[in-house]
């Protein structure tokens, strides 16, 4: 889980302070970036950290076969039964 504090270039204004946003990001065992899109500062850093806890994620939840029980498997059979005519 992240937390991106978002327009970073409008400092002056800004109602959570960095301070903020790091001690809630640590309370809830997130990460916390500043990010300004129009700058471009935090954009690549963001998603990168993105990327790489997705991937852990992944990988750790195949390793884990208990994970196998709360898993909802599909099949081609629709789940809607169609009715039929006449």
């Amino acid at each position: 889980m992240g937390i991106a504090g978002n327009k970073f270039d409008l400092f002056s204004i800004e109602e959570v302070t960095e301070e903020e946003g790091k001690q809630l990001a640590d309370e809830i065992g997130a990460f916390f970036y500043l990010t300004s899109a129009k700058e471009s500062v935090g954009i690549n850093e963001l998603f990168i950290e993105v990327a790489k806890r997705f991937i852990n994620y992944q990988n750790n939840k195949q390793n884990n076969t208990e994970d196998d029980n709360l898993r909802t498997k599909l099949s081609n059979k629709s789940l809607v039964k169609k009715k039929k005519c006449c």
